[in-house]
């Protein structure tokens, strides 16, 4: 692992269906299609394989399993990834700064000119059949393979309640990550995500689309002693930073610490008023001055969340304005198959008048001409109907966003969306679609989000009509 840094182990690959035939059925039912990804299961499947999996490796390979030394009690074991744990390493995970993942896109997965060399999704016009075998296409900047796309991978956490208007769905269900196959590119960015319930008046839910990778979970304990040995090898890797957390403990602001980064977190939050409360009543000058230095690193960090901060905020206002774009070209493009349709239907039916009165050679030159329009109608229709479902696809990552930015201050988020407003003063054609996007979609939804009403954002009014 890396100095001063916590890890976690998550699979390379998505689980195949060999690997499944292997533990389920034995290694001699291994056949055709062993490389693709399992599907086809529910959220209890996976659980299932994975509990007669870590029987497997309990009689067969306890020692590569986590554990203490000599400790044949505590042991790390397999399960499914959290969500956070499934979008940090999708999202590039210690390879990025925080502002780089925090961005709503897939430029952490791949460059965008070539997401289809590290993603199986539906392009635009071009429906996949189906998954592909695991590790066909590159991976990501953290070695693995179908991150986004190829089948939506489960994860352990379940529904949660709404509440601020962050979570989504009903307590009890399950979370899917990544998109699959069948998505668009807009389906497969790593901050989306699927809720499903766990059973429908059929049974349980499952998913043609749907598989999961497994995560080997460190070693969990809820005894004392191993708590203390835990913080005796960490005092023993960074005892500078040890020394810092006993003083916390002792003044009854922390129990324990796990990381490094947990000490500097802590150390966060010491309070500005209590330091200066201190450093009044010291008079040695060496106290006062390393008490001085600290208020100072405090300004700093201080100084520098708050620019982060604002750059997270201001990558969100900018992916917005983006997203209404595309929802608004799509919608375009929706509007001219619907007028292709309708121009197709007046031509048969100017044909089909002229029909009685034409000759022989006129009447069978009609006749192609409508047969040729009818089939052009069922084409146009089809695409219709898929552009629609895109920009439903969309228009839910943009309100994604918009819940995403609900999270920050109203006051910051008003002001970093004016700054992006001013990104765009070009006058090419581009830019003016830019500059349309956000004077008509985004500046009044963002203000719809600082006053808390979220409600008031609407397909509707994002994207172009649809000409009756």
């Amino acid at each position: 692992g890396l100095e001063g840094s916590q890890i976690y182990l998550i699979g390379k690959y998505e689980v195949s269906v060999g690997q499944w035939q292997a533990v389920m059925e034995g290694c001699s039912a291994i056949g055709e299609g062993a490389s693709l990804p399992k599907t086809g299961l529910s959220y209890f499947d996976a659980n299932r394989f994975i509990h007669d999996y870590m029987l497997h490796l309990l009689a067969e390979g306890r020692e590569h399993l986590p554990s203490f030394l000599n400790d044949p009690l505590y042991l790390g074991y397999l399960r499914l990834p959290t969500e956070a744990e499934w979008e940090y390493a999708a999202r590039g995970g210690h390879k990025f700064e925080q502002a780089v993942l925090n961005d709503s896109g897939l430029t952490v997965l791949a460059e965008p000119e070539s997401a289809a060399g590290t993603a199986a999704f539906s392009a635009e016009g071009a429906e996949r059949i189906g998954p592909l075998p695991i590790g066909s296409l590159k991976p990501g900047p953290s070695s693995l393979h179908d991150m986004a796309g190829n089948v939506a991978e489960m994860t352990l956490d379940s529904f949660k309640m709404t509440v601020g208007g962050r979570f989504h769905g009903s307590e009890g269900g399950f979370l899917v990550k990544g998109g699959s196959y069948k998505d668009s590119l807009a389906g497969i960015q790593p901050g989306r995500r699927r809720e499903l319930p766990l059973f429908t008046k059929n049974g349980p839910v499952v998913g043609d689309d749907i598989g999961f990778r497994l995560v080997l979970s460190g070693v969990n304990t809820t005894v004392s002693s191993k708590n203390e040995q835990l913080k005796k090898e960490f005092s023993e890797l960074r005892p500078d930073l040890a020394a810092e957390a006993s003083e916390l403990a002792e003044a009854g602001q922390v129990t324990a610490v796990q990381s490094p980064e947990d000490t500097r977190r802590l150390l966060a939050m010491e309070s500005r008023d209590r330091i200066e409360k201190v450093l009044s009543g010291i008079t040695d000058p060496g106290q006062r001055k390393a008490l001085e230095s600290l208020l100072n690193e405090l300004s700093t960090y201080e100084q520098q969340k708050a620019e982060y901060t604002a750059s997270e905020v201001r990558s969100l206002c900018r992916s917005l304005i983006y997203v209404v774009y595309s929802i608004r070209y799509t919608s375009l493009q929706r509007n001219r198959a619907y007028k292709g349709v309708l121009d197709a239907q007046a031509i048969i039916e100017e044909d089909e008048k002229a029909l009685a009165k034409a000759s022989a050679a006129e009447r069978s030159r009609l006749t192609e001409n409508i047969a040729a329009q009818k089939e052009a109608i069922v084409r146009l229709k089809a695409l219709h109907v898929e552009l629609e479902g895109s920009i439903r696809t969309q228009f839910n990552y943009y309100l994604g966003l918009l819940q995403d930015i609900s999270q920050f201050d109203p006051n910051l988020v008003l002001a970093q969306n004016s700054l992006v407003r001013q990104e765009f003063t070009a006058d090419d054609r581009h830019t003016v679609s830019m500059q349309l996007a956000y004077d008509k979609v985004t500046k009044r939804d963002v203000e719809y989000v600082a006053a808390r009403r979220l409600d008031l954002v609407k397909l509707e009014n994002v994207a172009l009509p649809q000409p009756r």
